[in-house]
């Protein structure tokens, strides 16, 4: 008896074995007892077990492909990653850097539109144009539209502006860039060597003047002896005709009316009306240089002309 190999699972086995004891391989053509056979030429080599081994490569190879596969034609995802995760770092680091230098920044003062207009029109800083606003507003303006330089009375150091304040016709005169006087017309407002403010201009301006002219006719109307036949100049054509001041609650208002007489004759005869400007109330009046009712209020200057500002 000697050994051979299975040809199944290729273990060795006794040459009269019937079975294989390892895998139950059922052998066929099993020699006697006492059968002396040529020994296989090819039984030194060992059979794979069949069932096993290629199954196991098949599985292993479809592995292998598909990993191969995957790692050729799969993204680069290690390194889009790592270079996600740094842009992102990055980016964090500066909004935390943006975020420190708006906290640091000193935020933008917005300007007043006529605090603007100064530091434009005539070079001087922000602080300088403040001062000269603040003391226009102490004034009663509230808006400045307009600013010429007269280059007649300036130098180095005075300066004297034309400006359009609130539509109103405005001189003022700066010493080393700051306000010494300004004047409205006739009117001084501001001077700085007696004081400072002197008076606003706010007392001076006429919201309704065309009702003022309507009252003037109606107190005038009060003395004619033909009122029907009044004919005044136009509030609107001959506005020039009309002259209207105010001075804090008083309103003053002249002008002239054409009416017959007692003997049906046109003449002209001028008038001078001053009135309470809250209520229209007549407060005084002059009619042909006859003082027909009360007594003249104070207009602060020496004539009613300097009342008169050009708006």
């Amino acid at each position: 008896m000697k050994q051979v190999y299975c040809q199944n699972c290729g273990n060795q086995i006794n040459d009269t074995d019937s079975t294989c004891p390892h895998c139950n391989y059922l052998r066929t053509n099993v020699p006697g007892p006492n059968t002396v056979t040529a020994e296989p030429i090819f039984n030194s080599v060992p059979k794979k077990k069949k069932g096993c081994l290629k199954p196991f490569l098949i599985v292993f190879g479809s592995i292998f492909a598909v990993s191969l596969f995957a790692s050729l034609f799969a993204p680069e995802t290690t390194s889009n990653d790592n270079e996600e995760d740094v842009i992102q770092e990055v980016e964090a680091q500066d909004t935390v850097e943006v975020e420190e230098d708006v906290k640091e920044a000193v935020p933008v003062e917005k300007l007043d539109p006529s605090v603007e207009k100064l530091i434009d029109s005539l070079d001087i800083s922000i602080d300088e144009a403040k001062e000269i606003y603040a003391v226009m507003q102490s004034v009663g303006f509230s808006e400045i539209s307009n600013i010429t330089i007269d280059e007649v009375a300036n130098n180095e150091e005075f300066t004297l502006l034309d400006l359009i304040a609130d539509d109103f016709s405005v001189k003022l005169m700066l010493q080393n860039k700051s306000p010494l006087w300004i004047s409205a017309g006739k009117i001084s407002l501001y001077n700085k060597e007696e004081g400072g403010v002197l008076e606003n201009i706010q007392d001076y301006v006429i919201d309704n003047e065309f009702t003022f002219i309507d009252y003037s006719k109606i107190y005038v109307e009060q003395v004619l002896k033909s009122p029907s036949s009044a004919k005044y100049p136009g509030s609107i054509l001959e506005r020039d005709k009309w002259q209207l001041g105010r001075y804090k609650n008083v309103i003053s208002v002249s002008s002239y009316v054409d009416s017959q007489n007692s003997f049906g004759a046109m003449i002209r005869s001028n008038f001078f009306i001053q009135m309470d400007y809250d209520t229209g109330d007549l407060l005084y009046m002059i009619f042909d240089d006859e003082e027909i009712f009360g007594s003249i209020q104070p207009y602060d200057k020496e004539t009613y002309e300097q009342t008169m500002i050009d708006q």
